[in-house]
């Protein structure tokens, strides 16, 4: 018996979401991607510049050179890290053919398939690595730094997004 002939499980119900992405959703998860590209690189980066520093000679003599280059490079990296790098990722969604447009995900037994007028992508629940739930908002990562947001909006009932994050990470597939 091939997939396509197997009939599909009584409790597994296909959902359709329908909405358009709002600028506040893109930005939400540029934020959100801003924190796994940072993560604890951007610390690494900072404590090997100031390494030099500490080699530097005496610490009583160059304490008053480090603490205030310390501090600007402490600042550079939160002005990295919370500004620069989501703005940059948020430029770039929006570049995006079609991002605003309104759009369908549909999440049947086997994939989720991400459409809108410009186009979309689908990939199979076996692909989908986590799913990250915030107060407003449902991150379904096929990769680290790869996904679609989907607005807790869209879902409906408090009790559906439960239910969608088990069929997300269920990856039922029938053999």
């Amino acid at each position: 018996m091939e997939l396509a002939d197997l009939p599909p499980a009584p409790e597994l119900e296909t959902f359709q979401l329908k909405g358009a992405y709002t600028e506040k959703d893109i930005r939400t998860f540029s934020a959100f991607l801003a924190k796994r590209v940072a993560g604890t690189k951007l610390w690494a980066l900072g404590f090997f510049i100031l390494l030099p520093l500490f080699y530097a000679g005496n610490l009583r003599q160059t304490w008053p050179l480090m603490a205030p280059i310390g501090l600007v490079l402490i600042g550079f990296i939160f002005l990295l890290r919370f500004v620069i790098l989501p703005n940059k990722l948020y430029a770039s969604a929006t570049r995006l053919p079609g991002i605003f447009d309104p759009r369908c995900i549909t999440l049947d037994a086997f994939e989720v398939d991400n459409r809108s007028e410009a186009g979309g992508h689908r990939f199979r629940l076996e692909d989908v690595k986590e799913v990250v739930e915030t107060p407003e908002h449902l991150f379904v990562m096929v990769a680290p730094k790869q996904g679609i947001p989907i607005p807790k909006a869209w879902l409906g009932d408090e009790l559906r997004p439960g239910v969608i994050v088990e069929r997300l990470l269920s990856r039922r597939m029938p053999r």
